[in-house]
């Protein structure tokens, strides 16, 4: 005969991060937001939309737990904080379900958007270069997502070895997220034939001055650099195809050259601008042969950001 196991206790660490939910996400925002989005109730509901909202976010906190434990536990979580009744039930799993649909991810959105911050402060390691630019990065990557026709028709599946698809559907994702804290400033996906600059391009309105952006290879477009650089300044790494003629070498081995817009403009000597080029290798014994990088900067003054600590900066911005 089998007995029912009484719920898993919730440790202290997990109630203190489901009470500041209501800290970091205070009732009123939350309000907002789901009014700016239109998905206010016109009837009282057991899964009111303020709590929904609480629980799509606790749901990142507890992805290993199921639907009704995450709610479980964010009931405690608020009930702690005060901010929930105590003699309140968890309803069934088909039940938040539907509070999941009923609000949709315009809330989560708009509460994203006015919430969402920097967080470093100048003693966090790594979040700002010489105490004055708040270093961030501009990055991209794919996740699974579950297995089914519609997520396959909207987003895609990468291709395999064999030329046959892949188990699982996947989403492009690209994010400006702030190194030091690993805070998103903003994000953006899409299906996996979008490339990364094209949703890049979504995500310039997160640079500010006083901001230095890392971005890899990848990234590196004549007009995509021309419009993050009128935002902030840039350290991003290019391919070795990029022609980078040196016009004058500096003091700390980096150099001064012109980026294009096109082989074109090159040839004329037409539309370029200046970059200063920082290239070095790798010494790692585990890796053969050595790797080289070459970076780009719109900071062109040697003193202000010297080239071995900049090439030290790119390799540490997820670290």
């Amino acid at each position: 005969m089998r007995t029912k196991q009484p719920p898993t206790p919730i440790s202290a660490v997990d109630r203190l991060s489901l009470g500041a939910l209501a800290r970091i996400f205070p009732a009123d925002a939350v309000d907002a937001a789901i009014a700016s989005a239109g998905c206010q109730e016109e009837r009282k509901r057991l899964l009111p939309a303020r709590l929904m909202v609480y629980y799509v976010i606790a749901m990142t906190l507890f992805s290993q737990c199921g639907y009704r434990e995450v709610m479980r536990r964010l009931k405690e979580g608020l009930k702690a904080a005060g901010a929930w009744p105590a003699n309140w039930h968890v309803p069934t799993k088909s039940a938040i379900a539907l509070g999941r649909q009923r609000i949709g991810e315009a809330p989560l959105r708009t509460l994203f958007d006015r919430i969402v911050r920097p967080l470093g402060t100048p003693k966090v390691r790594g979040a700002w270069f010489r105490g004055r630019w708040r270093v961030v990065a501009l990055d991209g990557t794919t996740c699974d997502i579950p297995d089914s026709a519609d997520n396959a028709a909207a987003f895609g599946r990468p291709g395999s070895s064999r030329g046959e698809k892949s188990g699982y559907p996947q989403v492009r994702i690209v994010s400006v997220a702030e190194c030091g804290t690993h805070a998103y400033l903003d994000f953006v996906h899409g299906p996996l034939s979008q490339g990364e600059v094209t949703l890049a391009r979504q995500l310039l309105h997160c640079l500010q001055a006083g901001m230095l952006c890392l971005a890899d290879r990848n990234f590196y477009g004549f007009e995509l650099w021309n419009q993050a650089r009128a935002k902030a300044e840039l350290l991003w790494r290019v391919k070795k195809n990029l022609g980078l003629e040196p016009i004058k070498h500096l003091s700390d081995g980096s150099y001064l050259s012109y980026i294009y817009p096109s082989w074109i403009a090159r040839r004329r000597n037409k539309d370029g601008v200046l970059v200063r080029v920082i290239e070095y290798a790798l010494d790692d014994p585990g890796r053969a042969p050595l790797i080289t990088y070459r970076l780009i900067t719109t900071i062109l003054d040697p003193e202000a950001a010297p080239a071995a600590e900049l090439a030290v900066l790119y390799c540490e911005r997820q670290e």
